[in-house]
C-alpha cells in the first residue's frame, strides 16, 4: 500500500476508483434486478390520447380566436393617485393540445385517482395586433374520485401560478350567464369584504364607460353577443382557487399588489348559423382580485372566441 494516497503500488488513483465505482454498480444493478423494485411514479399508463379519454374538455381542443371581443378591466397601483383603472380591447388566440392520459396519482387506501390532461397556450394583443399584452401557459385536468373534476393550472410572465378547480354541466340552449358586479370592495375586518361608495374612486371607473360601457358590469358585453344567436347546446366550466386551489406570487406581486383569489366561468357554445350549419364558440369571465390601498381590486378579463381549427 502506497504511504501517501493509500493504494496498492502501481495503481493510479483515477483509474482505481473507476474501477471501484464500475463493481458497485454492478453490485446495485443485481441488487435492483433481484428485488424488482417498482419505479416511484409513471407520467401515465397508457398514450392514447384521442378524444374519447378527456370527457368534457376534449371539445376545448383545437385553436380559437377572438378578434376585438376581449376587454381586459384592471386598476393597478399608482405612485401619485394611489391607483389607476383600464379598460383595454384585445385580439386572443387560445390553443389547446392534448398532453397525457391515465396519469396516476397514488392515494393509499383510497386507491388510485386517475388525470388526463390538456395543454394550453394563448397570446392576447392590441386590437392592431401590434402590441403584445399577455402570454400564458398551462394545463386543464380531467379528474376521477372527486368531487371537482375539473382543474387549470395557469403560469404567467407577471410572476404568478394559478391553480382554479371546479365542475362542469351540459345543458341544451343558450347559457345563463350571470350579471358580473367589477365594483371594487372595501375590507372589512371580521366581515365579508363590502362595496366601495367612495365617489372619487367610481368616478374614475364611471370615466371609463366612454371607452367601455359595460365596464362595471363586464359581463354584459358576453350576453350582448349572443342575445340573437340560435345556441343548440352548452358545455359551462365553473372555476375558482376557493376553496381548494390557490394562487402563489412572486414577493414583489404580493408586496405591492397582491394576487389573492380567481374564480372562471368558461361557456362553449354550438351555434346553428340559420344556414344548416354549426359553429362552435367560446365564451369566458374571468375576476382576478388584486389587494392594494386597503382595496380589492377586480381584474375582469371577458372575450368571445370561435373555433378555427
Amino acid at each position: 500500500m502506497d504511504s501517501v494516497s493509500g493504494l496498492p503500488p502501481g495503481r493510479d488513483a483515477r483509474n482505481y476508483g473507476s474501477a471501484i465505482a464500475r463493481r458497485q454498480a454492478a453490485s446495485h444493478r443485481s441488487e435492483f434486478a433481484m428485488t424488482s423494485v417498482a419505479p416511484l411514479f409513471r407520467v401515465a399508463v397508457d398514450h392514447d390520447t384521442t378524444g374519447d379519454r378527456f370527457g368534457p374538455i376534449a371539445d376545448l381542443l383545437g385553436t380559437w380566436v377572438g378578434t376585438g371581443n376581449g376587454w381586459n378591466v384592471i386598476a393597478v397601483p399608482d405612485a401619485t393617485t394611489t391607483f389607476v383603472p383600464e379598460a383595454v380591447r384585445y385580439n386572443e388566440t387560445l390553443t389547446f393540445a392534448t398532453a397525457a392520459t391515465q396519469v396516476p396519482n397514488k392515494g393509499g387506501t383510497a386507491g388510485e385517482q386517475f388525470n388526463q390532461a390538456i395543454t394550453y397556450s394563448l397570446a392576447v394583443s392590441s386590437v392592431d395586433g401590434a402590441v403584445p399584452l399577455h402570454v400564458e401557459d398551462g394545463m386543464w385536468l380531467f379528474m376521477d374520485h372527486t368531487e371537482h373534476p375539473i382543474a387549470r393550472q395557469a403560469i404567467v410572465p407577471h410572476g404568478n401560478a394559478v391553480l382554479l378547480v371546479g365542475t362542469w354541466t351540459s345543458t341544451d340552449g343558450a347559457p345563463a350567464i350571470p350579471d358580473l358586479d367589477a365594483t371594487p370592495l372595501t375590507k372589512v375586518a371580521g366581515k365579508p369584504p363590502e362595496p366601495v361608495t367612495d365617489a372619487t374612486y367610481l368616478q374614475s371607473y364611471h370615466d371609463l364607460a366612454t371607452t367601455f360601457p359595460d365596464v362595471l358590469h363586464p359581463n354584459a358585453t358576453l350576453t350582448e353577443t349572443i342575445a340573437s344567436q340560435a345556441i343548440t347546446r352548452t358545455v359551462a366550466f365553473d372555476l375558482s382557487t376557493d376553496p381548494d386551489g390557490g394562487i402563489a406570487n412572486t414577493p414583489f406581486i404580493t408586496a405591492n399588489a397582491d394576487a389573492t383569489s380567481m374564480s372562471m366561468q368558461l361557456w362553449l357554445e354550438w351555434v346553428d348559423d340559420g344556414a344548416g350549419n354549426t359553429f362552435q364558440q367560446l365564451q369566458y369571465s374571468q375576476v382576478t382580485m388584486l389587494d392594494f390601498a386597503g382595496i380589492l381590486w377586480p381584474h375582469v378579463n371577458v372575450n368571445t372566441l370561435r373555433k378555427f381549427s
